[in-house]
C-alpha cells in the first residue's frame, strides 16, 4: 500500500471510518529515518510527511492514541542539526498484511520552532 501527497483521506481500519489529515502530506525523495529517542530502537522510514504530521512503516504495532518519543535521523545538516527530536501521537495503524509492514499516522505533539522550520526544509527539499 503506499499513500502519496495526493490521497485526502487514510483509512482508520479499527473504526472503518477516514481520517483527515490537516496538512497535505508528501513523500520523502530519500530514506528518512526515525527512532524511538528513549530507547534508540529504531522504528522505521517516513512513509509521507507534512508539518502536522507523519507516516511511518514499521514492523511495530504502533498502539493509537499513544504519544512516542521520537527522533528523526536528517539526510544532511540542517540549521546546524544532524536529528530532529519531537513527540508525535499515533492517530490511526493498519497491517498491510501483503507485505506484513504496519502503516501508522500521527499527529506531531510539541514541535519546537526550530524543529518545525526543520521539518519545513526537509518539504521543501526532500519530498515530493
Amino acid at each position: 500500500m503506499l499513500l502519496t501527497k495526493t490521497d485526502p483521506y487514510i483509512l482508520n481500519s479499527d473504526h472503518g471510518s477516514a481520517h483527515t489529515s490537516r496538512s497535505k502530506r508528501y513523500s520523502p525523495s530519500v530514506s528518512l529515518k526515525v527512532f524511538n529517542r528513549n530507547t534508540g530502537e529504531r522504528i522505521g522510514p517516513i512513509g509521507n510527511i507534512s508539518l502536522t504530521g507523519l507516516m511511518l512503516q514499521t514492523s511495530q504495532n504502533l498502539e493509537e492514541n499513544t504519544v512516542y518519543p521520537f527522533a528523526l535521523i536528517l539526510p544532511v545538516k540542517i540549521k546546524g542539526a544532524n536529528s530532529a527530536a519531537f513527540d508525535a501521537r499515533c492517530v490511526w495503524h493498519y497491517f498491510n498484511e501483503s507485505n506484513h509492514v504496519h502503516l501508522a499516522g500521527f499527529v506531531l505533539d510539541r514541535l519546537t520552532d526550530k524543529n518545525q522550520e526543520i521539518f519545513q526544509i526537509l518539504i521543501n527539499s526532500y519530498a515530493n
